[in-house]
């Protein structure tokens, strides 16, 4: 079986592994001397004015990060409009300590098994921002659909929403997933961040009203039903859909507005002809 294991240098070192027995322990070389990869330049100057330090271009020379996705709505502004929520301090001391960013186990799907990889919430953010891989990347959003919902991982889910560089299944998912995000205990900050999110991609600035469907952009059409399905999936402790939501949908179906619809018009056309 291979095992690749993707190192703080950015370089994925691939181990193939003999498997005799049931259970079977192995061990893994890592040859790294980079500490963790801070998850964006930004995120680095925000805990360095913290603690008062002063980010030189020096220090910021040392970053190895190659490529990372979903490193959007990083200013204090959007994280205050947007009610994002990072890594505390501890938690980042804690992650720095890590020897590698994630690790992946038969990744070239060799075998038809069930696996389960036992690793933190912050590997798994790793892999979901800077491995190429889709099925990688789908890995890391089931894995946060499965988890408890918390605030930090519903800013990472919206992130992933409103990152066009992600693959749409990729955003669809991360849309399901934050309705997981809106609970009571949470201040429904998964609803938020959907609501936000619609709001930005298909309503008019400043405002709630949905602007009249085109459908030429099939992956704008693919994250907009998903975002929709998300808010249907958000339950109070009653077991009923919030009232909030309850409005918001049925405002959609009376602002939907197809009259300047092409798509809708060249479809009628060609089943129906003059």
């Amino acid at each position: 079986m291979t095992i690749r294991l993707h190192e703080a240098d950015g370089t994925p070192y691939e181990h193939v592994v003999e498997i005799k027995d049931s259970p079977s322990r192995l061990e893994i070389p890592y040859m790294t001397k980079y500490k963790r990869i801070k998850r964006t330049k930004l995120q680095k100057e925000r805990l360095a004015v913290t603690a008062g330090m002063d980010v030189s271009a020096d220090a910021q020379a040392e970053d190895v990060l190659l490529y990372c996705l979903g490193d959007v709505l990083q200013s204090e502004e959007d994280m205050l409009e947007w009610r994002l929520t990072d890594w505390s301090k501890e938690e980042e001391d804690r992650m720095a300590q890590e020897a590698f960013e994630w690790i992946r186990v038969d990744a070239d799907f060799e075998w038809i098994c069930t696996l389960t990889i036992n690793q933190p919430d912050h590997m798994f953010l790793s892999q979901l921002q800077q491995d190429r891989d889709v099925i990688a990347q789908y890995e890391s959003i089931r894995h946060f659909a499965d988890v408890r919902g918390s605030a930090v991982l519903s800013s990472i889910l919206v992130r992933t929403l409103m990152d066009r560089r992600y693959y749409y299944g990729i955003r669809t998912e991360a849309a399901l997933a934050l309705s997981k995000c809106a609970t009571q205990d949470l201040n429904y900050v998964g609803q938020f961040h959907l609501q936000k999110a619609f709001q930005v991609f298909y309503c008019f600035p400043d405002s709630t009203i949905p602007k009249g469907n085109e459908f030429w952009d099939f992956t704008a059409y693919f994250v907009q039903n998903s975002i929709v399905d998300g808010l249907s999936r958000i339950r109070e402790p009653s077991g009923q859909s919030p009232l909030t939501v309850q409005q918001f949908l049925l405002d959609l179906l009376r602002y939907n507005d197809n009259s300047n619809n092409e798509v809708n018009f060249f479809l009628s056309s060609a089943f129906f002809p003059r």
